[in-house]
Parts: structure tokens; sequence; C-alpha cells
């Protein structure tokens, strides 16, 4: 393990430089926010033990390199559901939010997770997904499939080999949540190659609780003749698929070189 993506002082989140969003140098990465928004989520007290089951996020603006503060609020309390939301704060500004709903554990029908069909993480080349996520980045990528043009899609395991908030371990959702954000970045390989995609939201759904270090994304993108884009991720762990995430694109071309220079 490395430094961590952040420090707590003062009740602020303060964003070590690798934070750094790789559509702007002034701007935290959707990775950095997401993880905030889940860890705030994570941490609000329950009356028993609970797990998060759905998650979306909206990315309502630039979240500046800035000390940022995490707001949470408990909507709906229960015995066997909690609904929660979280936002993000930075000088003032409103910039991202959450919606989590959280379960309490209980028993359920032995059941097996369904095979997601890809080598694992140590049967796969390590290859950066895009030319953000370079050897030096905290977030490895081995992709199992690039994606193509006629629609099949693209398949990437990612491990966090870094701390999330110094400090305290990285919890399984949160690396989850970070590996879905950066499915776009899988899918676009070679389909939309030469254009940002930006996702303005990322929704996440837990059939159960992922284990280990290791996330498969396998993940299709759906492009419009409008200047948008969908993207659909199976999210699966060593032991079989556990969830899904959706997210909607913004589609652009880049305005100068040094954007080209992040998600290709």
């Amino acid at each position: 393990m490395s430094h961590a993506y952040f420090q707590y002082e003062g009740g602020l989140f303060l964003p070590d430089r690798s934070v750094r969003s790789p559509w702007s140098a002034d701007q935290q990465s959707g990775i950095a926010i997401s993880g905030l928004l889940v860890r705030a989520i994570e941490t609000a007290p329950s009356p028993a033990p609970m797990r998060i089951a759905r998650l979306t996020i909206d990315f309502l603006g630039a979240t500046l390199m800035r000390p940022t503060e995490a707001r949470v609020r408990i909507v709906r309390e229960g015995k066997r559901m909690q609904l929660i939301e979280a936002e993000l704060w930075v000088e003032g500004v409103l910039s991202a939010r959450a919606a989590g709903l959280r379960l309490a554990d209980g028993e359920s029908p032995p059941a097996e997770a369904p095979p997601h069909g890809f080598p694992g993480p140590e049967e796969t080349q390590r290859v950066p997904v895009t030319r953000y996520f370079d050897a030096g980045h905290p977030l490895e990528t081995r992709v199992a499939r690039f994606p193509s043009p006629d629609g099949a899609p693209g398949a990437f395991w990612s491990r966090f080999n870094s701390i999330f908030l110094a400090g305290e371990p990285t919890s399984a959702t949160i690396r989850t949540c970070m590996a879905a954000d950066i499915a776009t970045g899988c899918a676009s390989v070679g389909v939309a190659s030469g254009w940002q995609t930006p996702n303005t939201d990322l929704s996440v759904y837990f059939a159960r609780a992922p284990h280990g270090d290791w996330i498969l994304a396998i993940t299709a993108l759906d492009i419009a003749s409008d200047g948008a884009a969908l993207t659909g991720s199976t999210l699966a762990d060593e032991a079989g698929v556990f969830g899904f995430a959706r997210q909607t694109l913004v589609l652009s071309r880049p305005r100068d070189e040094a954007a080209r220079k992040g998600f290709t």
C-alpha cells in the first residue's frame, strides 16, 4: 500500500494529488468522489448490522481539489431498511450527492453466485484500461477482454493498491464503486476512441457483498445519436457475479491535446 487518497482533518477531507481527474487537474476524479459518498453512507449509524443494496450517485458539477465536506441525512430509519442521503460540499458549493439503500443482514435460501465466465486476475495480463491508469496509478487494471465495435462488452479486473482514507481500511463497497465508475474507460476503448466520455451519474446494485481485492466489470457501451450514451456493467469477484451498474455519459470532442491524454 502507498499514500492515502484523503486525509481527514477538522471535519474535512483533504485530497491527495493522486485524486485529480483525467478531465481537469483542478478537479477530483469520479472514483474519489464516489468513494467519499459511499463512505459517508456506510459509516452512518444503523439500528442493526446493514449493508448497501443500492447506491445512486449524481455528479452535479466540478468537485474542486480543495478540502471537502461530507454531509449525511437519514431519510428513513427502519429495522430492516434504511434510506440515507449524502452530499459533498466544497467551499460552500454542492458538487455531488448520493442516495443509498441499506438492508439489514438476514437469512436467505442456499444459492451460488452466477459464474462470470472470464479468466481470473492472476491469469490476465496487466494492461491499463486507459493511459490515465498507467503503471503508477493506485488503481491497477487488467483487461480480460477489450470491447469491440460490434457491441461485444469489454471486461477488466481492477484492484485498489492504495489507501482511500488515512487510518482506516478501504471497504469492498468503496472499491466496487471505484471499479464501476471507471467502467466507462473500458467500454469506450476502440468504440469511442478520440472522444471524452465523462459520466453524469452512477447507479450500483449489490445482490451480495463483494469478496476479495479484485473486482471484475463486464461493460457494454450504448451510444445515442444526440451526444449521450449509457453503460451497463455486470460486477463480479473471483467467486462470481454479485451486482450491476449503470452510467449516463455525455460525449464530446477533446478541446485540446492535454485533454486527450486522459481517457482514450
